[in-house]
């Protein structure tokens, strides 16, 4: 299964329900990896407005991707 990412650039900011979307995590697991480390740190960009690097978000999808193929060829 491809994966099929939206044009974007790396540094464009995008907010948790494209988060979400891409990674197909839920809000509370997102915050959970992040704070084990294992997800991209958020930005606070107001009091109320989360965002993050959509060049983060998409290197972190691919690298699951990747992983996961690498199972398959073994």
């Amino acid at each position: 299964m491809n994966i099929q990412l939206p044009a974007r650039r790396e540094t464009d900011l995008i907010r948790l329900p494209e988060v979400t979307r891409m990674t197909g995590l839920g809000k509370s697991s997102i915050y959970a990896r992040e704070m084990k480390g294992g997800f991209p740190k958020r930005i606070k960009i107001g009091s109320r407005t989360t965002v993050w690097k959509y060049g983060e978000v998409a290197a972190l999808c691919e690298a699951r991707a990747a992983v996961r193929c690498e199972g398959r060829a073994a």
